[in-house]
């Protein structure tokens, strides 16, 4: 081979201005920019797997869960989510920073709740399963943030997204309009109340009120139509919490949320069936009988029968518009004229 077109590492030799032109730079070289888009990759793809794994046994929930805890912990530091932040005179981050780091954060707890709610705690679990361990209640395996995996991990998770919910409303209220964080809020309200009809402890009943009146007020102001169903769902049960009348729905072994937008809040007004109608030459035809031909429609233009009927007319001369027949008017005749030789 003519080594003018031999290939070394991809750039050909003896060929000038080919191959000599240096790689494209990267669209930014800011580490705080790239360290986030990395972390949006991660966590796209372990959202994917988390959501597409099925039957997920206690090993695999705390493998998700670890996983989720320390991708949360490359974040940089500007876009991790401070609970003080709630303090109106601390300094935050500028928008859209102040608001990403809440809504990753939110993410996060969010994926951790839907994890460990699904946790089968103090049961053997089946022969297939690799931690086939009796948990002890007393001393709970914990996660990296030293949190008692299981219940308390789902308590700590709706805590923390009801705060979330409190920064956005004291310090990024144009971000409520946006339903994905009162879609999580509901949820984290609805488990701690739940928490509480359980064991009687109402340790959390103020940061649930909290959340109750934030539905009120977006409600009030028109801020978003699914607060009202939010505040009427969430004072129903807040109603029981008060006549110990515990609703159906249990803290744990749930596979799911609640979701406001569900099938059961939606629906449809029938409207009355209209026949398509053509727009032909001669008029609108209605199709009331297509299935038995459009024969049937009678001698109109467009239809079986008056189709052939319009052709022996004009055979005869004349032609059909609709139902009324009309003489045809004949072509005048051009005169053609041929100069003598």
């Amino acid at each position: 081979m003519d080594q003018q077109y031999s290939m070394t590492l991809g750039r050909p030799l003896g060929i000038s201005g080919i191959g000599d032109c240096p790689p494209p730079e990267p669209l930014t070289t800011d580490p705080t920019i790239m360290r986030l888009f990395t972390y949006i990759s991660q966590f796209t793809v372990l959202a994917r797997q988390i959501l597409s794994s099925d039957a997920l046994t206690n090993a695999k929930i705390d493998v998700f869960t670890d996983k989720l805890l320390r991708l949360k912990d490359t974040l940089p530091d500007v876009i991790q989510f401070d609970a003080t932040w709630l303090d109106e005179n601390k300094p935050i981050p500028e928008w859209p920073l102040e608001a990403q780091a809440a809504v990753f954060y939110g993410k996060t707890q969010n994926f951790l709740i839907l994890l460990n709610r699904q946790r089968i705690e103090n049961t053997r679990r089946d022969s297939n399963d690799s931690a086939i361990s009796v948990q002890s209640p007393d001393e709970p395996p914990t996660d990296s943030d030293n949190v008692p995996r299981g219940r308390e991990r789902v308590i700590e998770s709706c805590r923390a997204l009801l705060t979330v919910f409190q920064f956005f409303h004291t310090r990024v209220r144009s971000a409520m309009i946006c339903w994905t964080m009162g879609q999580q809020a509901f949820n984290a309200a609805m488990i701690l109340t739940l928490a509480m009809l359980e064991t009687a402890d109402e340790k959390d009943l103020g940061i649930v009120h909290n959340a109750y009146h934030i539905f009120a007020e977006m409600n009030q102001k028109g801020i978003h139509k699914l607060a009202g169903v939010a505040l009427e769902k969430l004072g129903n049960f807040l109603k029981g919490l008060n006549s110990r009348d515990c609703p159906l729905g249990s803290v744990m072994g749930a596979t799911g949320m609640l979701l406001l937008e569900d099938p059961g809040l939606q629906g449809f007004i029938p409207e009355e069936f209209a026949p398509l109608n053509f727009q032909m030459a001669g008029g609108d035809i209605p199709l009331t009988n297509v299935g038995a031909g459009w024969a049937a429609q009678g001698t109109g233009a467009g239809s079986s029968r008056g189709d052939s009927q319009g052709m022996r007319q004009k055979a005869r001369g004349v032609a059909t518009a609709g139902s009324r027949a009309r003489p045809l008017v004949p072509a005048k005749k051009s005169t053609l004229s041929y100069s003598p030789h």
